[in-house]
C-alpha cells in the first residue's frame, strides 16, 4: 500500500519499517527512512533530548530491533553531541 501511493503521487521519500517493502521501494528508486532512522534525525535536529529514552520507549511498547544496533544507535548520541 505505502509503495502504491508513494508510485501514485511520485513520492521520492517514505517511511516504512517493513524489510520487503524497503528492498522493493529501493528497486523502485524510493529513498526510505525507518523508525529509527527518524530518531536519528530528530535527534541531530534537536527536537529531541535523548536516543536511549526514545529508544527504550519503543523496546517497551513491542517495537523490536537488535541489541547490537540499540548499542550503535546509542553510541551515534555520545559522538554527536
Amino acid at each position: 500500500m505505502t509503495i502504491a501511493l508513494a508510485k501514485e503521487r511520485r513520492a521520492t521519500l517514505v517511511l516504512m519499517d517493513d524489510r520487503k517493502g524497503y528492498i522493493l521501494a529501493k528497486a523502485l528508486g524510493i529513498t526510505v527512512i525507518g523508525t529509527l532512522g527518524i530518531i536519528l534525525l530528530a535527534y541531530k535536529l534537536d527536537r529531541i533530548s535523548r536516543v536511549k529514552n526514545e529508544l527504550d520507549n519503543l523496546r517497551e511498547n513491542g517495537f523490536w530491533f537488535c541489541d547490537r544496533l540499540y548499542k550503535e544507535l546509542i553510541k551515534c548520541e555520545f559522538d554527536h553531541k
